[in-house]
């Protein structure tokens, strides 16, 4: 960066060629890399999910201007929201499911033990699940409405 003394316009330093080069580099690593982890399994997709809902990106500080030009961005947030809405959907079912399975056993269950324990931790499973990715979703739709997908 040339500081000149003589010069009489101040450049300011984040909009400096620099920082601008900087800024494109980071984006489309950051396209790459979440276009990188939208295509993999679904673990790998939860895992960016999580990563995306704590928030370690701040993608609402990204201007449209480049997220249009970086348009995978937006793509694979799209897809990041998509994918934990789907997964608390469908977890949330299976508890619909499973509750009427323990329906009777919660009513009789005085101080009785549950019949079918192995189902049961299945119900508590999906239980944790839907909890965790209705939060995840929450999270991730903020940034979604946020970016404009």
């Amino acid at each position: 960066m040339d500081i000149d003394d003589k010069n009489k316009d101040i450049n300011r330093l984040f909009n400096s060629e620099e920082s601008v080069n900087t800024r494109k580099q980071f984006l489309d690593h950051i396209e790459k890399w979440l276009s990188h982890h939208t295509n993999q399994n679904d673990d790998d997709l939860t895992g960016l999910a999580v990563l995306l809902a704590d928030g370690v990106i701040d993608f609402t500080q990204i201007d449209n201007d480049d997220l249009q030009t970086y348009p995978g961005i937006r793509d694979s947030l799209n897809r990041a929201f998509n994918f934990a809405s789907k997964q608390f959907e469908m977890y949330d079912q299976r508890l619909d499911t499973l509750h009427s399975k323990f329906s009777k056993d919660f009513e009789d269950l005085d101080l009785q033990i549950v019949t079918d324990k192995t189902a049961f931790r299945g119900y508590l499973r999906s239980l944790t699940y839907a909890e965790e990715y209705y939060f995840i979703s929450r999270k991730l739709k903020k940034i979604h409405d946020s970016v404009g997908t």
